[in-house]
């Protein structure tokens, strides 16, 4: 659980039919700023083991089926929150496993369901984005508002009634920032921020939005186009560095690529208000297969 969760991102990428490789990365150099997935595996086959993960996916040892709906986030190094990111009636799972020491073994520990306005037991809601604060995971939940859980007393409530409708998947709270860094829910999903308002707090508005970058996706002259918006994964790599992956359609060729891209991003001068791209690095290329409609599943887990 340390290796993969909440410390550093890993990559995980199909080996064989029906099993998944997971891969360390690694930042190439100050100027280059590139990301490659280093060449073995760093953990061991999961076997059922807890993962939090990017891009709305979820391991248990194996891919669950798409309609499951299901995220996991974790905690610090022994809790993950388990939750259904569709919301209806009252069969909604949402659940907090706890790992003991010593010992590794795991514990599921039944949560309440979000304090949601649903009308009826055939409404229907979903998370539309969500992250790690300190000890509370964020929600925000389209047409309900944005809600925060405190995973020490298990015990929702609501920050604000309007949802963080520019965020869409797993988003990341980084203090030296002040901000909360994810994706955008457009086709192109551009790097966006909202920014943390302490000031604003009282007046029930913690988070407001601040930025969107159209850097986080290939510029014309990179010859590439990415058709496939719902593969877009992001990772954090600490120091203010963020790493999108995507897969890219190359024009004028037969094959499809894997796209890394690495943007920095540092408090804008004089007063640290605002946010600005300090570096962005150029796109990286990782493995090739045949444009036949199709993509590799890969996606960060962190």
């Amino acid at each position: 659980m340390n290796c993969a969760a909440g410390h550093r991102p890993l990559l995980v990428k199909p080996h064989v039919e029906g099993h998944y490789s997971v891969h360390d990365i690694a930042i190439e150099g100050e100027q280059r700023l590139t990301v490659h997935a280093m060449s073995h595996p760093v953990v061991e086959p999961l076997h059922y083991r807890p993962l939090a993960v990017s891009a709305g996916c979820t391991i248990l040892g194996v891919t669950p089926p798409a309609a499951s709906h299901m995220v996991m986030l974790a905690v610090g190094d022994d809790t993950v929150i388990r939750m259904d990111t569709v919301v209806y009636g009252e069969s909604s799972r949402f659940e907090m496993l706890r790992r003991h020491f010593p010992g590794g073994g795991w514990s599921t520990i039944p949560l309440p369901r979000p304090p949601l306005r649903l009308p009826s037991q055939s409404s229907v809601s979903s998370i539309s984005a969500y992250f790690v604060m300190g000890t509370r995971v964020w929600i925000s939940v389209t047409g309900e508002g944005t809600f925060s859980l405190d995973t020490q007393l298990g015990v929702w409530r609501m920050e604000f009634p309007e949802e963080l409708r520019r965020l869409q998947g797993r988003a990341f709270f980084v203090p030296e920032l002040g901000s909360v860094v994810g994706l955008t829910g457009e086709d192109d999903r551009f790097l966006c921020s909202y920014k943390l308002n302490d000031d604003g707090k009282e007046r029930g508005v913690p988070l407001t939005w601040q930025h969107t970058w159209s850097e986080a996706v290939p510029y014309p002259w990179e010859c590439c186009e990415a058709p496939w918006r719902e593969m877009v994964s992001l990772a954090y790599l600490g120091e203010g560095r963020f790493c999108v992956y995507r897969p890219v359609k190359v024009l004028g060729t037969a094959h499809n690529f894997n796209s890394f891209l690495v943007l920095e991003l540092r408090r804008r001068p004089p007063d640290g208000k605002e946010l600005e791209i300090a570096k962005r690095g150029v796109f990286y290329y990782h493995g090739m297969w045949p444009d036949q409609g199709l993509y590799q599943d890969i996606y960060f887990i962190q």
